[in-house]
């Protein structure tokens, strides 16, 4: 018995195990930020997905460069674009089409009555007593509007670009 594990040993295969580094996987989100939405599917597998693609993920809205939420749920912040987006880069391995997946509104634009996507903040700004005498002189000089929030959205685009401009709304 003896003699023969001796002879095994001897003559046993010796398996070397050489690793090898990885492939690097393509750097398709190499330098982007994103924020993904806490109320995710699959959040974690999102996140691993974008960090082994070289994206970075950010814990700040305003500082992505992609907002990614679920198309699914009502509570996209604008400016936002579906998960599809990275499950479809995932698959393919090239970067998709942003406005393809984009599912919340452009953040500059109006909100419709009755919306259902989420306000840009929760909270209500105290109007100054320069906002009041501004809103005042303006629906004074404007009579005739029929619908109620028409003429509040007409101030609305004469004070952005009042201010676009460099110009005090105040005047």
């Amino acid at each position: 018995m003896r003699r023969a594990r001796q002879h095994f040993r001897k003559t046993r295969l010796r398996v070397s195990l050489q690793f090898t580094a990885a492939p690097a996987i393509a750097a398709m989100f190499s330098g982007k930020k994103f924020f993904l939405i806490q109320r995710l599917p699959s959040r974690t597998s999102f996140i691993d997905t974008i960090e082994q693609h070289g994206g970075r993920i950010v814990r700040i809205e305003a500082q992505a460069d992609y907002i990614i939420a679920d198309h699914l749920k009502n509570e996209a912040p604008p400016g936002s674009i579906s998960f599809k987006f990275i499950e479809e880069a995932r698959r393919t391995g090239v970067l998709p089409e942003v406005d393809v997946h984009r599912i919340g509104g452009q953040s500059s634009t109006a909100r419709p009555v009755g919306s259902t996507s989420t306000a840009n903040k929760s909270t209500r700004t105290p109007f100054t007593a320069a906002d009041d005498l501004l809103l005042w002189r303006w629906i004074t000089s404007n009579p005739g509007y029929e619908k109620g929030n028409e003429i509040y959205k007409d101030l609305e685009k004469k004070v952005s670009e009042m201010l676009g401009a460099g110009k005090s709304p105040a005047n």
